[in-house]
């Protein structure tokens, strides 16, 4: 009757621990990216600065699997260049190599019936949205000292740190119970405007956006 209790109890904790493991979630993508800032030649157009993205992230799921909240970390790397007259009359070609690592906390809800149900399936399908804030590490390595043409200050080889907000939309596709494919656009304003390595004068701080496509893996 012990040895009976034994392999009950055995029994019942793998299930609880199969159970938890369902609700984790790990996920990764590549892609593409883009500054809009000081750099930026046309104000009202979004993509002009190109640079490569790439994030990994884990999620907990809540009793409602719809819910989870994420820890996640993105790199992003842009190379922008602008032509900038300095206080002296000289005209300046100013170029950046600019990296950002951001690592936040977030919610994502999937708009899909099935993943409450925790019945993901091949075929099925859910779009989702996501909000997140955490901190930004960026460096920029620039071909130019510091200086200011009297509306912008340009740093050299500077780095820093920001507080930033992520906002994202995207769409999962299920494989199988496990894995499934992922295509997501980032939208990332900061309260720091030197992202770019330009401190400028406008009142808006810099923000980058993001496209990417990666797997998720759920255990």
């Amino acid at each position: 009757m012990r040895l009976n209790r034994l392999i009950v109890l055995f029994c019942l904790s793998l299930f609880s621990l199969s159970t938890f493991a369902q609700n984790q979630t790990f996920g990764f993508g590549l892609g593409g990216a883009a500054f809009k800032g000081e750099t930026s030649d046309d104000l009202k157009s979004i993509v002009e600065e190109i640079g490569v993205q790439s994030h990994l992230y884990y999620a907990i799921a809540f009793k409602d699997s719809r819910w989870q909240i994420m820890a996640q970390v993105n790199y992003n790397r842009i190379i922008a260049d602008l032509d900038l007259n300095s206080v002296n009359g000289q005209l300046v070609s100013f170029s950046t190599n600019s990296e950002h690592f951001f690592t936040s906390a977030g919610l994502r809800f999937y708009f899909d019936s099935y993943t409450r149900k925790y019945l993901p399936r091949f075929g099925h399908s859910a779009p989702f949205l996501g909000a997140h804030i955490g901190g930004t590490f960026f460096t920029n390595e620039t071909n130019t000292p510091l200086f200011s043409d009297g509306d912008n200050i340009i740093i050299k080889d500077g780095a820093s740190r920001d507080l930033a907000f992520q906002v994202e939309a995207g769409y999962r596709f299920y494989l199988n119970d496990i894995w499934s494919v992922e295509a997501n656009a980032n939208f990332r304003h900061g309260t720091n405007d030197l992202w770019d390595g330009i401190g400028g004068h406008t009142e808006f701080n810099d923000w980058i956006v993001s496209l990417s496509l990666g797997f998720a893996i759920n255990l």
